[in-house]
């Protein structure tokens, strides 16, 4: 008996030793273990759709968009586009972060889906990004912007009038890659909203194994709808609220399907999304 606690002490202290984070030497030494997770994305990714398919897992809670609600709202907003309204103090990035590391109904796992623009660079050194699991989610410039510009011009049902390219976020989004992999030296998991939409459970079973989860097959198709969100909003997420599962949509890639008005810009962000595609999960 004493002999095995030793053995069982001296593996704990090697774990110690030789894991990088305290996630890793609690697996090491059996202990229950905590699954902290964050999916990067762009705008008009998909990504609401992958919020809806993680509802449906009973060990995990989501957060939907947690700091796109400082970014804009909150008293650390960074961004003009709704300065008429009032900073809302519910709204900053230290309570969005308790969220997430500190589920309030104790879950194992929580994933939060948001975009890298709108997590200030000063955070990134932070320790609360070195305490989670880093994925990320990407789509073609072209359908993505399109898709966005088309939500911009219909302001009675999103209240956006204009396009802004900056919130489609593709540069910031291949910066935090290259720091994940690089300053975190994390090898975070990466997929195309095509390959999510035309091979979802063989996506899935990839992703969610490279985050350390099982796969569940309720995660194919849901009902439980969006977690709660700013109302001013809502008219972005219409076509996630109706949808029950994954599905292609139509994808508009040649050159002379994009309007005019934002050509250049999804020039500029071809890069960004060539990069990143070159490490998605191959099916």
């Amino acid at each position: 008996m004493a002999s095995s606690w030793l053995f069982r002490l001296l593996c704990c202290l090697f774990a110690m030793t030789a894991s990088t984070t305290a996630a890793d030497v609690a697996d090491k030494c059996g202990q229950p273990n905590a699954t902290r997770i964050i999916l990067w994305s762009i705008m008009r990714s998909g990504s609401s759709a992958l919020s809806r398919s993680f509802l449906q897992r009973s060990d995990t809670k989501v957060l939907f968009e947690p700091f796109v609600s400082v970014y804009y709202l909150g008293p650390e907003r960074e961004h003009p586009r709704h300065t008429d309204l009032p900073a809302d103090p519910q709204y900053t990035y230290e309570k969005m972060w308790d969220q997430l590391l500190n589920p309030p109904g104790g879950e194992s796992v929580s994933f939060a889906k948001d975009f890298a623009v709108t997590l200030p660079r000063r955070w990134w050194r932070s320790k609360e990004m070195a305490e989670v699991k880093h994925s990320f989610l990407i789509r073609h410039p072209e359908p993505a912007m399109t898709s966005m510009l088309r939500a911009c011009k219909d302001p009675e049902s999103t209240g956006y009038s204009y396009f802004n390219e900056t919130e489609m976020g593709y540069s910031e989004l291949v910066a935090m890659f290259e720091y994940v992999t690089k300053e975190l030296h994390q090898v975070p998991p990466v997929i195309d909203h095509d390959d999510l939409m035309k091979q979802p459970e063989a996506v899935l079973r990839s992703f969610l194994g490279h985050l350390g989860l099982d796969f569940d097959e309720r995660m194919l198709h849901w009902t439980a709808p969006l977690p709660p969100h700013p109302e001013i909003w809502a008219g972005f997420f219409e076509n996630a609220n109706r949808s029950t599962g994954f599905k292609p949509t139509r994808v508009e890639r040649k050159s002379t399907e994009a309007p005019a008005e934002i050509a250049d810009a999804i020039a500029r962000a071809m890069p960004a999304y060539s990069l990143l595609a070159s490490h998605r999960l191959q099916m």
